[in-house]
Formats: C-alpha cells, sequence, structure tokens
C-alpha cells in the first residue's frame, strides 16, 4: 500500500493512491444498505465498489446534502477505512448553507457526539478492510426541505489521521471538501489539496415531520 501525503495549511491529510481499475476486493458485495436501524432512508449516497475512487483522511471533512422534506436525522452511516483502530464515537457537525454553495460561508445549525457500531462489509482494499459504520444520535438534527446542508465529520483518530472517508467518482452533487479545524474548508478538486473531484459514501436517516412513528400508528388501529 502507498500512501499519499499532502499539506494543507500546515496541516497533513492523506489520500490512498490508486486509480479505480486498480481496485480488487474479495468480496465486492457489500453491505450498502446494510446494519442497524429502522428509519426512513433520508438521503443516500450510498457505497457501492465498483464506484470506489480513494480515501481521504484529515482533520475534517464534509460534504453537502438536499432533503426531499422537513424531517429529524438520528441516525449516520459512512464508509470507512481504519488503519490504526475503529472508532466508538465521533464528533458531527450540520452546517446550513448561505446559498453560496460553500461551506466556508455556512453556519453551524447542529452538533453531537455520536456513538456508534461498526460493521465489516467484506470488502477490503489497500490491504484494509472496509468498514459501514453507523452513528446513532441522542438529539434529532431538526431540518427543512430544500435547503442546502453540509454534514460535517471529524475523524477520531487525530494523533496520526489514519482514518479516511470512502469517496466516490462520479459526484452526486458538490464534490467533498477537506478541513484542518472544520471551520476552513478546501475542495477536494482544489489546486494543492486532493486536486480530485470526489464524493463522500453516507446516508442519513430518521423521520420526516408528521409521519406517523410505530407507537402512534399502533394507538390509531387499536380505536376502531
Amino acid at each position: 500500500m502507498r500512501l499519499l501525503a499532502l499539506c494543507l495549511v500546515c496541516f497533513v491529510g492523506f489520500a490512498f493512491a490508486s486509480g479505480v481499475s486498480q481496485f480488487e476486493s474479495a468480496n465486492p458485495t457489500g453491505l450498502s444498505n446494510g446494519g442497524p436501524g429502522t428509519d426512513a432512508l433520508l438521503f443516500d449516497q450510498p457505497y457501492a465498489f465498483g464506484f470506489l475512487l480513494n480515501g481521504f483522511a484529515h482533520g475534517f471533512m464534509c460534504d453537502d446534502f438536499e432533503l426531499t422534506g422537513d424531517a429529524s436525522i438520528d441516525t449516520i452511516r459512512v464508509w470507512m477505512i481504519y488503519a490504526i483502530s475503529n472508532p466508538t464515537e465521533a464528533n458531527f457537525s450540520i452546517l446550513e448553507d448561505a446559498g453560496l454553495v460553500d461551506p466556508n460561508f455556512a453556519t453551524p445549525v447542529w452538533t453531537g457526539t455520536l456513538p456508534c457500531t461498526n460493521v465489516d462489509t467484506g470488502d477490503d482494499n489497500w490491504g484494509y478492510d472496509i468498514w459501514e459504520t453507523t452513528y446513532t444520535a441522542s438529539s434529532p438534527a431538526d431540518l427543512v426541505a430544500g435547503q442546502l446542508y453540509w454534514l460535517s465529520y471529524e475523524f477520531h483518530d487525530q494523533a496520526t489521521i489514519f482514518d479516511y472517508w470512502l469517496v466516490s467518482d462520479p459526484v452526486w452533487g458538490d464534490y467533498c471538501w477537506t478541513g484542518a479545524d472544520g471551520i476552513l474548508w478546501t475542495r477536494s478538486d482544489d489546486p494543492g489539496t486532493f486536486e480530485t473531484p470526489a464524493d463522500a459514501f453516507f446516508q442519513l436517516m430518521g423521520t420526516y415531520s408528521g409521519a406517523l412513528d410505530n407507537a402512534t400508528w399502533g394507538t390509531i388501529k387499536s380505536t376502531f
């Protein structure tokens, strides 16, 4: 395995140096929509080994999303490689875009330290297992439809920065961004960073506003 070290604002980030044609997998099926949780799938950029471009490691990384309805997000799923150790929790933020499609001008509207579960997808690359990691929030993020947001993830292994959030080519929306502090962001294809158009694999789950949960539906049925 060869790692490419790059410097951004006096902070070292990493990406695996490999092309799509070089990828090999012991089990390319993965768990693209598996794992715990029964919430509705609110936003979907699902992992697929065939679209795997690379893995980025940094202090922070963010990617954009937009919801089709007002909703509360309580579950975040990402696909990662952990070169040192798997996390038990991580810090997330959701930023509200100011209309510029740029996280540098976005406002934080939710933050949380979320515990997680890690499931081995059965895929591997660069000599490492690929993990599906699912984070669950005790205090959901209440968001509105039609607003562009940014999901910001703080890598748990800050000492060595050997966590890799896996990214895709082609991209779904705006490219993912990286940063040293979760405040100043640089787009993945900008000169001097990874210089690669990429979008992160992740899913958001929760409930749409006004949706009936199981308990409420059971109560309604019992009245007939």
